[in-house]
């Protein structure tokens, strides 16, 4: 199985918040939609983010065709929906 490639839309997104002074984001392209879910100046503030986000949202994303990156001030990454309610990077 080969890795997708990240799409285009993803870095133009990351990019603008970095722009914005927020390198840390979570983005869902959901349906072929793309959202941002968070997005943070520190990484501390972002891993709480991800964590309220986990509890709230992920579950609900399970059943959907769904692709989430995490980006970072280096690198946008996918990343994977586990059964554990929680993202494997």
């Amino acid at each position: 199985m080969t890795p997708k490639t990240v799409p285009s839309c993803v870095y133009k997104t990351a990019q603008a918040f970095r722009d914005k002074g927020k390198p840390f984001a979570l983005v869902i392209l959901l349906d072929s939609m793309l959202y941002v879910e968070a997005t943070a100046k520190t990484a501390v503030a972002f891993e709480k983010a991800l964590k309220a986000w986990s509890a709230e949202t992920l579950p609900t994303l399970y059943r959907s065709n769904v692709r989430v990156f995490i980006c970072s001030p280096t690198i946008v990454k996918e990343v994977t929906l586990s059964k554990s309610k929680t993202l494997k990077r």
